[in-house]
């Protein structure tokens, strides 16, 4: 075998075994959550209410984006934790650059705020991140959810 072929052939094998390895690595990562949303409705809120909230934030983000319909009550939940969850989503809005999930973080953020679990309008470096993000927003959908999140919070 000459060696550009042999080359080929290990640069194929190498690439087959990279993305076997990669589909098992994201079954295993959705199987723990496969598994909770598996437990009937209510078991899911009380094992939710036990976790850390970035398991919560994990749970809430494949709730919202991979599940139909979606779990809204789950914002609820993570939010109750107040000061603590509002430091928490705050470094994860800023972390993130992907618009679904920073509308699901606003989304959270009116939740927050109309439940009075945090004084978010009150907040003026969190009111003004959240501002900016929403402006910086260009899919559409996600601009116009998050204003009317926005919109909600400062009133």
């Amino acid at each position: 075998m000459s060696g550009p072929v042999r080359s080929l052939l290990t640069s194929l094998v190498v690439a087959v075994l990279c993305a076997c390895v990669s589909v098992s690595a994201q079954e295993q990562s959705t199987q723990p959550i496969a598994a909770f949303f598996a437990l009937p409705l209510q078991q899911q809120h009380e094992e939710f209410r036990k976790f850390l909230l970035d398991k919560q934030f994990e749970i809430f983000v494949y709730s919202m984006q991979r599940r139909h319909p979606a779990d809204l009550s789950f914002a609820y939940d993570m939010t109750s934790k107040g000061q603590a969850a509002a430091t928490f989503l705050a470094e994860k809005l800023e972390a993130t650059k992907d618009e679904w999930t920073q509308e699901l973080i606003v989304y959270a953020f009116e939740v927050m705020a109309k439940q009075k679990y945090y004084a978010v309008a009150s907040d003026g470096r969190l009111v003004a991140q959240l501002k900016r993000v929403v402006a910086s927003m260009k899919r559409p959908a996600n601009r116009k959810n998050s204003e009317r999140s926005l919109k909600a919070i400062l009133e």
